[in-house]
């Protein structure tokens, strides 16, 4: 590998290893869950699609969604903190 190829790879691994592109990622990720999957069960198409579904199906649906809603958070606020750092071995 030449010498150009080695820097466009280490500026590739160094924008990679940015926190808002981290941040980016986990948010596109939040709102694609949640409109597909949280919302929905929200606002069902009609009043009478509730009584449909077994309600235990919906319910660990949304508690998934939670969960992951509340994991990210959590990971966006260790990694602002400055508590997880995205690469270990730099120092």
């Amino acid at each position: 590998m030449g010498s150009a190829d080695a820097a466009t790879l280490a500026m590739l691994v160094q924008l990679w290893q940015q926190p808002i592109l981290v941040v980016g990622l986990l948010v596109v990720a939040n709102a694609v869950v949640l409109y597909h999957a949280t919302l929905l069960l929200a606002l069902p198409a009609a009043p009478a699609s509730l009584l449909d579904r077994p309600s235990y199906l919906a319910d660990f649906v949304f508690w998934l969604c939670i969960v992951f809603h509340l994991s990210s958070l959590l990971l966006l606020l260790l990694l602002g903190g400055g508590w997880l750092r995205l690469n270990p071995l730099a120092p």
